[in-house]
């Protein structure tokens, strides 16, 4: 299990979870999906959301972002990797208070659903300790995560 927090940003579609299960068998820890954090504090709060792409809208307009970072701020902590987390503010935060690896995917595909969060992207990205692009085959995001990993690893012991 890592020593540090792992983020995971990146547009909807861009392979997060994907990236976040490679990170999981790779170095074990635990995968905490943002989305299923904000859907499960908006059913605690008895508020329901007709499609999950509208989850971080409605949490943000009913709850507030100070809820958002406070939320994740719980869930962070040495070998969690925080699956889809879509503000730059929030990376900021966890970075403060964590030893936090940010990793964001980037991608190129046409059709990708957007959200109300795509503005972050470019800000996310450049907050970023290594920007993972789309990669064609599960075996090249394998070979770019690893890279990127051992780089870390490596940077954390001087």
């Amino acid at each position: 299990m890592t020593s540090f927090c792992i983020a995971v940003t990146g547009a909807i579609g861009s392979g997060k979870t994907t990236l976040s299960l490679l990170i999981k068998e790779a170095v074990g820890g635990q995968i905490v999906n943002v989305g299923d954090l904000i859907a499960q504090r908006l059913c605690e709060y008895g508020i329901g959301v007709p499609e999950r792409t509208l989850l971080g809208h409605i949490f943000m307009q009913e709850r507030g972002y100070s809820e958002y970072e406070g939320m994740l701020l719980e869930a962070a902590a040495p070998g969690v990797i925080l699956d889809g987390v879509r503000v730059a503010a929030a990376v900021q935060a966890l970075r403060r208070n964590t030893r936090l690896l940010h990793l964001h995917r980037t991608v190129t595909l046409q059709g990708v659903s957007q959200d109300s969060f795509e503005n972050e992207l470019p800000n996310l990205q450049s907050l970023a300790d290594a920007v993972i692009p789309w990669c064609p085959s599960l075996l090249d995001l394998r070979t770019r995560f690893q890279a990127v990993l051992q780089t870390r690893l490596l940077q954390s012991k001087t």
